[in-house]
């Protein structure tokens, strides 16, 4: 591991830290303890200048291998959404108002003739139509 690598805990690690559990010497607990997901190794070391490298190194090695931390993975950089569409085809909504006016002209020849059954269903029998 180099000195630009950062660790973070794990759960196992925040449980150590917290109290929960007691499962580490008290040396390696103050070492997981600067554990931030932000620091480097190098800044680990700046920190706690009173270990050397090499047993920094040991120490953290430890911790990874018993669960207590894990290396930081940032997400990797993704493209913006705005630049994998070209903007011919971004709203574009000229195909749906095709296809309201189609079926607004279709409701209005049901309804018309929907009327116009009616009409005739109340002249055959006779009846009034209601006042307006």
């Amino acid at each position: 591991m180099d000195r630009k690598t950062v660790l973070t805990k794990t759960a196992k690690g925040l449980m150590e830290v917290t109290g929960r559990t007691s499962l580490l010497p008290r040396e390696l607990r103050n070492v997981l303890s600067h554990v931030d997901g932000k620091a480097t190794v190098g800044d680990l070391q700046r920190k706690l200048d009173g270990l050397s490298e090499a047993k920094l190194q040991q120490m953290l090695v430890r911790l990874i291998r018993e669960g207590f931390v894990r290396e930081f993975v940032s997400a990797p950089h993704s493209v913006s959404p705005s630049s994998q569409f070209s903007t011919r085809q971004d709203l574009d909504f000229s195909d749906l108002l095709k296809h309201d006016k189609a079926e607004a002209e279709r409701l209005q020849a049901a309804e018309a003739a929907l009327v116009g059954a009616m009409v005739r269903a109340r002249a055959q029998t006779g009846a009034n139509p209601p006042a307006a």
